[in-house]
């Protein structure tokens, strides 16, 4: 039987921004020279009746789009509007704990073109121009969510980040050889992840990088 060629997009967030930071400079106590002191008058409108005072002014609410986007800046792991986890690597991206499953590209894009239907399961028969453009869509998504800071994107792994990440996962653990000649795919996560907790980093279904 002639094996079937399983195709799934594997996601990462790429960042190319700048950060500047501004120095903040503080004066001792000590190093102040004090004021001269300043002879107190009454004004016309004291001598009337004192002005009531005016309220305390409310704090300053803080900034959801610099709170999105100090949390994007962090070195953590962030979970995002399909509940997808998005681990963050030491080379400076993040990238999804697991394959993208069916159930998550049917959210995104309303249809499913997988030949082995399972919500569970990676998605596959994706061709290139599909997997580009669920991340397109994805991005738009989160962006119009407010979930997604400017400057962040989701795309497919280059070649080189790909290899990254799968660094030495063996694929003796995989779901590929563990099932033997299976024409098959399994539900993601049913192996343990490698060093950077990342699954099915091999075997499973095939990757498509850009």
């Amino acid at each position: 039987m002639k094996r079937i060629k399983l195709q799934i997009a594997r996601l990462t967030i790429l960042s190319f921004l700048s950060c500047g930071r501004l120095p903040v400079t503080t004066a001792n106590a000590d190093d102040a020279t004090p004021a001269p002191p300043v002879e107190k008058t009454v004004t016309d409108a004291q001598k009337e009746g004192a002005a009531p005072k005016k309220e305390a002014a409310e704090p300053a609410k803080e900034d959801p789009k610099a709170k999105l986007l100090a949390m994007f800046k962090t070195d953590q792991s962030i979970t995002n509007t399909l509940d997808m986890i998005l681990v963050w690597l030491p080379a400076g991206y993040r990238v999804a704990q697991y394959e993208v499953t069916q159930s998550e590209y049917q959210k995104v894009m309303g249809d499913n073109p997988s030949k082995f239907p399972g919500p569970q399961h990676a998605v596959e028969s994706v061709t290139l121009a599909e997997a580009r453009q669920f991340c397109k869509k994805l991005t738009e998504q989160e962006i119009a969510d407010k979930k997604l800071p400017k400057g962040y994107y989701y795309s497919l792994p280059s070649e080189d980040q790909w290899e990254y990440y799968v660094d030495a996962a063996d694929l003796k653990k995989s779901v590929t050889a563990y099932y033997g000649d299976r024409y098959n795919p399994e539900n993601v996560g049913i192996f343990p992840p490698n060093k950077f907790g990342l699954y099915d980093t091999r075997g499973g279904v095939w990757d498509l990088c850009d």
